[in-house]
């Protein structure tokens, strides 16, 4: 499976079968205009995912972009946060990242909060959404940083599944 961008791989195996035949869905956080304006060529974000199997860190970078679309390099990161292993390239369109915090009204809801992140404490908005097998994902987009969530959650019962966190983030040119 490509990781790229690393969080939407992610979220595409966590969130899957509670979207499978959504009709109604809740607003997204950002637009697609939102992204691709925090998203220009030279931007990256590194994502440290813990879960049963280990902890895996990727740094995406978006080596190009136009009105339509970005192309994104993904790399694997070392222990030490050097890049590991060869990169992955995607081109994207703006609309698929947005649609990625798409999720159906009758299995999520949202709320503003404040949450404290890798980049202190922001206000944002807060996905939970319910999966099935009694799975939830809890997801927190903040409003300074349009692009993946800062922190994701996939739990089952009392069970952390699995967490995402962006804990670095480059601004592009």
């Amino acid at each position: 499976m490509s990781r790229l961008p690393a969080l939407a791989a992610v979220l595409t195996l966590a969130l899957a079968p509670a979207a499978a035949g959504a009709d109604e869905t809740l607003p997204t956080p950002y637009t697609a205009e939102q992204i691709r304006n925090a998203f220009r060529p030279g931007t990256s974000y590194t994502l440290t995912v813990e879960s049963p199997q280990g902890v895996v860190a990727t740094r995406t970078t978006v080596l190009a972009a136009d009105l339509v679309q970005a192309t994104l390099e993904s790399r694997a990161l070392g222990a030490a946060g050097e890049p590991a292993g060869e990169p992955e390239v995607e081109v994207r369109a703006w609309t698929e990242l947005r649609d990625h915090a798409r999720f159906p009204a009758g299995q999520a809801r949202r709320e503003r909060v404040r949450r404290s992140t890798a980049f202190g404490e922001l206000e944002g908005w807060l996905y939970r959404v319910e999966g099935e097998g009694g799975a939830r994902s809890e997801l927190f987009f903040a409003d300074r940083y349009p692009g993946p969530p800062l922190r994701f959650e996939r739990v089952q019962g009392d069970t952390v599944l699995m967490r995402a966190e962006v804990t670095e983030r480059r601004e592009g040119r």
